[in-house]
């Protein structure tokens, strides 16, 4: 498919290396593994060579000119800079509540569909776009669970909020707004609502460390990317480093 758009003068999408442990974590979750181990002390694969095929098939595609290179990406400073609403590319990978600020940006219909690849089931998961919680410190736990309850369960608090921060988790809650939502809006309903059926249960919040390993992994998407640095020796030095930032 990045080939045919290639052809034709067209990226295929907004590139891995924009967000490379979102796309890396789907490719693995294709296959069974994940990112992070379980406990967030280590990392959740054992055999680089899926971290090799993955970004070798990606900085081919940057060369063959399919996928948008690092520092045209880093360009990108808001949405009206997407080479989806310049018509540039063919699509983007993006979390679904980000959908009706897109096409709004391109002032024109577009679609939603779901991540290319075998196994898509699996690698495909719901993830919440907030994570609500207490602090144990908290001396009054009892009126946070209620305002959090208020914020996931009210039907006028969601009215108000109409899925903004993504689309709410409670059916009943879904339900209620629907009769009220844009056409945009509904399209990330129901998309949600697809991937609902056709995805694989969620592995859990990053560890605490995963900002720097997301760093890392970028850092050396973009020299693979540009050739500087074979995949198979990234593969080695990401493993090295990531595991001991976790390990921490």
């Amino acid at each position: 498919m990045a080939k045919k758009a290639a052809k034709e003068g067209l990226y295929f999408e907004n590139g891995p290396g924009t967000a490379p442990d979102v796309s890396f974590n789907y490719y693995l979750r294709t296959n069974g593994k994940r990112l992070y181990s379980e406990e967030g002390t280590a990392l959740g694969y054992d055999d680089d060579k899926l971290f090799v095929d993955f970004f070798k098939m990606y900085s081919d595609l940057v060369k063959e000119k399919a996928i948008q290179p690092p520092d045209a990406s880093a360009q990108v400073k808001g949405l009206e800079d997407d080479p989806v609403v310049k018509q540039q590319s063919i699509g983007l990978i993006q979390w679904s509540n980000q959908f009706v600020g897109i096409q709004e940006a391109s002032n024109r219909p577009l679609e939603m569909t779901n991540l290319p690849g075998p196994n898509a089931d699996k690698g495909l998961f719901l993830k919440p776009s907030l994570f609500w919680s207490v602090a144990e410190s908290s001396k009054h736990k009892a009126e946070a669970a209620k305002f959090i309850d208020f914020l996931t369960n009210d039907i006028e608090a969601n009215k108000l909020m109409l899925g903004d921060r993504g689309v709410p988790g409670s059916p009943k809650v879904q339900e209620a707004l629907l009769p009220l939502l844009t056409p945009s809006q509904k399209q990330v309903f129901n998309y949600v609502a697809w991937a609902g059926e056709h995805s694989s249960p969620y592995n859990g919040p990053d560890p605490t460390e995963a900002g720097e390993v997301i760093n890392l992994l970028k850092n050396f998407a973009d020299q693979m990317a540009y050739g500087v640095m074979k995949p198979e020796e990234a593969a080695k030095q990401f493993r090295q480093q990531a595991e001991s930032i976790l390990a921490q």
